[in-house]
C-alpha cells in the first residue's frame, strides 16, 4: 500500500512542477518580449496584463509552498507515532489547499493574459492598421485640408493603403 502513497507523491509533484513551469515560462515570455510582439501601438488593457502577472506570480509561490509540503509529507510516510500521525496521503491539507490554489490562480492569470492578448493584437495574422486624421490649416484661415489615411504597421516599415483628401474653401475670396 506504501508504494501506491509513493506513486501518488511522484504523479502531484510531476504534476505541480509542470504548472510551476508553465507558469514561470509564460511570466518571463511576457515580460521580456512584451515590446517586440506590441510594438509601438498603445496598450490596452494594462490592468489585465498586471492581474496576470500577479496571478501567475502567486501560482508560482503556491506550487513552490506545495512542492515543498510534498517533500515535507513524503518524509513522513510510515513515521505513525502518537505526536506525528501518519499523513493521509496526497490529499492531506498542507498538500491541497496549496495545489488547488496553485491551479486556480494559474487558470486565473492565464485567463486575464488571453483577455489582455484578445484586446491588443491583431486578428487572423495580418498586421496591425489604423486610421490616420490630420486637419491641414492653410494660410486662409477659412480653408483647410484633412489627410485621411488608413496605415500597415509591421516591424520594419509602414505602408499606406488608402489615402483621401477632403478640402473645405472658404468663400471668402
Amino acid at each position: 500500500m506504501g508504494d501506491f502513497k509513493e506513486k501518488s507523491f511522484d504523479f502531484a509533484n510531476e504534476a505541480l512542477k509542470l504548472i510551476l513551469t508553465l507558469a514561470t515560462g509564460v511570466l518571463a515570455f511576457t515580460i521580456a518580449f512584451m515590446k517586440d510582439m506590441i510594438g509601438e501601438n498603445p496598450v490596452e488593457s494594462k490592468g489585465c496584463l498586471f492581474a496576470s502577472w500577479g496571478l501567475i506570480m502567486v501560482s508560482i509561490a503556491s506550487c513552490l509552498w506545495a512542492l515543498f509540503a510534498i517533500i515535507g509529507t513524503a518524509n513522513t510516510i510510515g513515521k505513525n507515532t502518537s505526536a506525528n500521525p501518519s499523513p493521509e496521503g496526497i490529499y492531506d491539507g498542507n498538500i491541497k489547499i496549496p495545489t488547488v490554489a496553485a491551479i486556480l490562480f494559474f487558470i486565473a492569470g492565464m485567463s486575464f493574459m488571453i483577455v489582455f492578448t484578445l484586446n491588443n493584437f491583431p486578428s487572423k495574422g495580418k498586421a496591425a492598421e489604423k486610421k490616420v486624421e490630420r486637419e491641414v490649416k492653410t494660410c486662409c484661415y477659412h480653408d483647410s485640408i484633412t489627410v485621411v489615411v488608413n496605415v500597415r504597421q509591421t516591424k520594419n516599415n509602414t505602408a499606406v493603403i488608402k489615402s483621401a483628401k477632403k478640402t473645405k474653401r472658404c468663400k471668402c475670396r
